[in-house]
């Protein structure tokens, strides 16, 4: 049977299209998780209202010319996660992904809290992670936690893996001296605004570098105009044609993710289905 078939629960599709598994080169996956959430919680109804979201949404996109129902993706459902456990579940959800990669296939993750990243990015070898955040979520211990949505970037380089963070604009001077010491490249939210074409420069850098990428997008590296529903808001981010733009930049992009919107009734949730479609039409 496998750990997808273990740990998996089928849901209505993202798009309402989806192709067989075997068929599909990108896996849609959610992970209904949201344990460390310190400010605002309910990012574990995020992946439900992400995919309701993207039900009345037009798949066609004039920019592209292309329709995402044409892409070859499939939505395997939620993980089964254990709640209040973060290192039971990130157990699964390696397990999970790791089955699915060895397949020869992408993970496209629905979350879900920031922490979900750490599971996912340690299973695919060799790549690099751009990590678009207000954030730069290095703390090396948050709340007595250090696997937390506020330590995931911090336990990711530990891991090996290199980062480059994007939109960045709120950090604790720990975080900081942790990035200048270790070559962590920012480039924060007013360098973007100052300057897009020097954002998608950096982009291009470090695909030049580490070839293969994954993209996480945390939601609240939007400005909280765009997505107001987030677990930790923080004003002058990116706006969203902004966010796309730079997603654009982002190539053989081996997978990604849409993490820390908190659904509340509003129209966050489309904003996210929004990029989860741009991220997999950059899987293709």
């Amino acid at each position: 049977m496998g750990y997808k078939g273990l740990y998996l629960t089928s849901k209505e599709s993202f798009l309402g299209c989806s192709k067989p598994y075997g068929e599909a080169l990108v896996i849609i996956m959610g992970v209904p998780f949201d344990a460390t959430s310190t400010y605002k919680p309910g990012a574990r109804f995020a992946p439900s209202a992400i995919r309701a979201a993207s039900w009345n949404m037009e798949s066609f996109s004039l920019k592209r010319m292309a329709d995402a129902c044409s892409l070859s993706f499939c939505d395997v459902g939620d993980l089964d996660v254990v709640p209040g456990d973060v290192h039971q579940t990130l157990q699964r959800l390696k397990a999970v992904v790791s089955e699915v990669v060895d397949e020869g296939k992408k993970l496209l993750v629905l979350g879900g809290e920031h922490t979900l990243t750490l599971g996912v990015a340690e299973c695919i070898s060799g790549v690099g992670v751009i990590q678009f955040d207000a954030h730069t979520d290095l703390r090396d211990d948050y709340a007595s936690q250090r696997i937390c949505h506020a330590t995931v970037a911090r336990r990711m380089h530990e891991a090996g893996i290199s980062l480059l963070q994007v939109g960045v604009r709120a950090c604790s001077r720990e975080e900081y001296e942790y990035a200048e010491e270790n070559g962590i490249v920012l480039v924060p939210a007013h360098e973007v605004r100052r300057s897009l074409s020097y954002a998608m420069s950096r982009i291009k850098e470090f695909q030049e570098e580490h070839g293969k990428i994954y993209v996480t997008v945390d939601v609240d590296v939007l400005d909280p105009a765009f997505a107001p529903e987030v677990g930790n808001p923080e004003p002058g981010g990116l706006t969203i044609t902004e966010l796309i733009s730079l997603i654009e930049e982002c190539h053989n992009v081996a997978g990604g993710d849409v993490v820390e919107v908190t659904p509340s009734g509003g129209f966050t949730a489309f904003t996210a289905a929004r990029i989860a479609i741009e991220l997999m039409f950059q899987m293709h």
